[in-house]
């Protein structure tokens, strides 16, 4: 394996389905379905059992902080010219009992953990684990 790089487990923290039913599209999705395989659906609602956005996803970073935060950095892709010309860049944040996933993204790079604030930052977006 190359130096440096990052393989996940099947049982990262980030996979799963992560819902908020306040959120709406086409910004954020209420529900969020982070597969093993790579692949990431985001669906219109809670009761969707079909996708309304799909892509990949690779992490390429994991750590956890001194609070016990788990941290990863997401290289996301799909076929959506209008999602940042095909790609984003996420900065996921797991609470320590592993129930809550806050995001936030960028185009260009990895936004920087300071930037993890609702109040503040327009991509930010709060999920808990169903």
């Amino acid at each position: 394996m190359p130096e440096n790089f990052f393989a996940p487990a099947a049982t990262e923290e980030l996979f799963g389905t992560w819902v908020n039913p306040e959120l709406r599209p086409p910004t954020f999705y209420p529900k969020l379905i982070n597969h093993p395989w790579g692949l990431t659906e985001m669906f219109g609602s809670l009761a969707d059992e079909i996708y309304d956005w799909r892509g990949t996803s690779t992490i390429v970073e994991k750590w956890t902080d001194a609070e016990g935060y788990v941290w990863y950095r997401e290289f996301v892709r799909c076929s959506l010219k209008n999602f940042y010309s095909g790609h984003g860049f996420y900065l996921d944040r797991i609470s320590p009992d592993g129930k809550t996933l806050e995001c936030i993204y960028g185009n260009l790079a990895w936004p920087d953990g300071s930037e993890m604030d609702p109040a503040t930052n327009g991509t930010y977006a709060k999920y808990r684990r169903q």
